[in-house]
């Protein structure tokens, strides 16, 4: 695996910030893999052909999955294509972002496609303005029995969710993604709603109290409508902490959810966020 660093090719992820109050039902509810989420890019006419970038720029080519990847592409037709993943060690169960993090050149990671932004053939390009429902139908198709495809399952109900949520976490896994079946592909905030035991977010410093331990963050959240809303949140943050933050820098907070009114339940700050991790 050859790892190379490209910051002006930024990577856009979406940002998951919907409500589990607001989701609409049947949607889909994907496993969510304790990984590191990259976008894959593939032109045909390139030397390597295909290679990942995460949000910090962080390349990856020459990896025998990639490989894999491009020639299912190649032997499809495919000319271009753009694919939202996830990275990860073994099988990205809960605490599997460490060892993906002490293995970050090893050729045993493992990836999972859960989006596609478009793919380009010889006579049309398909993806950008597509349904979920669509762009899942466009996966299967590309890589259908393969090792590629994001576990997923179609969830009728809030019961069912709150289930699914439970088996999933049960053998082990972090959480579920839950996505409506007709949204598009949103980069930026969207409403996709991500459910852990517990969750960790990145949100902006907007706010340094002077006197207190305590900062505020911007939360975007965004609703089933497509509606937006921005909360200031305030959280604890001790003085050996707060002294090396200002204005805009990320960091991230951990808490127990994103509540209806756009605040986090009961959130604790962790970091900043090290723009070369």
């Amino acid at each position: 695996m050859k790892i190379t660093k490209n910051y002006t090719t930024k990577a856009i992820i979406p940002e998951l910030r919907g409500t589990f109050g607001s989701l609409r039902y049947p949607c889909f509810g994907e496993i969510k893999y304790d990984g590191e989420a990259v976008v894959v890019m593939y032109d045909i006419s390139w030397p390597d052909r295909i290679i990942t970038t995460n949000k910090y720029g962080t390349m990856r080519s020459e990896w025998s999955k990639l490989d894999s990847l491009a020639d299912i592409l190649e032997e499809k037709n495919i000319k271009k294509a753009l694919f939202l993943g996830e990275l990860f060690y073994k099988t990205g169960e809960a605490g599997a972002l460490y060892d993906l993090l002490s293995h970050k050149e090893d050729d045993d990671l493992n990836i999972k496609l859960y989006d596609v932004v478009h793919i380009i053939n010889d006579s049309e390009m398909k993806g950008s303005e597509a349904t979920l429902m669509d762009r899942k139908e466009i996966l299967t198709k590309l890589f259908y029995n393969t090792d590629f495809l994001v576990t997923s399952k179609i969830i009728e109900s809030k019961d069912a969710a709150l289930i699914y949520f439970d088996a999933m976490t049960i053998i082990g896994y972090e959480g579920v993604v839950f996505k409506p079946f007709d949204g598009k592909l949103i980069t930026g905030p969207c409403a996709w709603v991500k459910m852990k035991k517990k969750d960790q977010n990145d949100y902006p410093v907007v706010l340094i109290d002077p006197t207190l331990e305590r900062i505020e963050v911007k939360v975007i959240t965004v609703r089933a409508n497509m509606t937006i809303t921005e909360v200031n949140v305030g959280v604890k943050c001790v003085n050996k902490f707060k002294k090396n933050l200002k204005i805009g820098d990320t960091v991230t907070i951990e808490h127990l959810g994103v509540l209806d009114s756009g605040s986090l339940r009961n959130p604790v700050f962790i970091g900043k966020v090290n723009e070369d991790r």
